[in-house]
């Protein structure tokens, strides 16, 4: 899941422009302030997931990014496919909202060696 997310954060930086004008299109208000600070939650809750660090933090904080981008795919007209990826990103997150990243995450060496 952190790949993904981390994928499409860093590919949201390189074409900036278009994504923000695909946003403009699909009517979101201030679509470079939203642009940004999506790809923001994305970038950071990738990291936090995938490092492991805080991860219930972070998947908490990719499910609130997808939520938002649920509803605009929901209410536009949009290719319907795009709300399910975006729905399927968000049950994806949510294991780890609930359980947390594993054995082998940060926060589990923390709390193992005191």
């Amino acid at each position: 899941m952190a790949v993904a997310f981390m994928s499409l954060a860093l590919g949201g930086f390189a074409h900036f422009e278009e994504l923000c004008g695909a946003l403009s299109a699909l009517g979101a208000a201030a679509p470079q302030k939203g642009c940004a600070a999506a790809l923001a939650v994305y970038f950071f809750g990738a990291v936090s997931l995938g490092l492991g660090f805080k991860a219930r933090l972070g998947a908490l904080l990719l499910a609130c990014g997808l939520l938002p981008a649920a509803w605009i795919l929901l209410t536009s007209r949009a290719n319907p496919i795009f709300l399910l990826a975006a729905l399927a990103a968000l049950g994806g997150v949510l294991p780890f909202i609930a359980a947390g990243a594993g054995n082998y995450s940060l926060d589990e060496l923390r709390k193992n060696n005191g």
